[in-house]
């Protein structure tokens, strides 16, 4: 059963305060409580309301599609990142901190984890250079 923008986001806030949402969202908690109220945001808004869940914004803004929401990439990726790791034995070895960092990189396309390696390789290095090169990395 379908169910709106506002049914949607009053459930992913769940115990969280309007101000902390809004926060996230980048707007002020009337603005939250309006949504669940069943006003239609504007574009960056809700953009900014499925970045800040993490969902995504087709699902969020189809009134047709009900709850729960799909599986996000990062969401997806994580999972895959803990079926891993316990696979090797190793599910104690990361903290959670660690898993959510490389649950993330494994969300990138190819060119933004070349990028982001050369970021952190140039910290880690103490050169605080992100490595990246125009016209040689994609």
């Amino acid at each position: 059963m379908g169910m709106n923008f506002g049914k949607k986001m009053a459930l992913l806030r769940g115990t969280r305060s309007l101000a902390e949402v809004a926060r996230g969202c980048g707007c002020l908690a009337e603005h939250v409580r309006r949504m669940e109220a069943g006003a239609v945001p504007g574009l960056k808004i809700a953009l900014a309301a499925a970045r800040h869940f993490e969902v995504d914004l087709g699902w969020l803004a189809d009134g047709g599609q009900g709850w729960p929401p799909p599986a996000t990439d990062r969401r997806r990726a994580a999972e895959l990142v803990e079926r891993a790791l316990a696979r090797a034995g190793l599910d104690g070895e990361l903290t959670a901190a660690e898993r959510a960092l490389l649950a993330s990189f494994r969300s990138l396309t190819p060119g933004e984890q070349c990028r982001a390696t050369g970021f952190v390789e140039g910290l880690a290095a103490g050169t605080r250079g992100c490595g990246f090169q125009p016209g040689r990395d994609v």
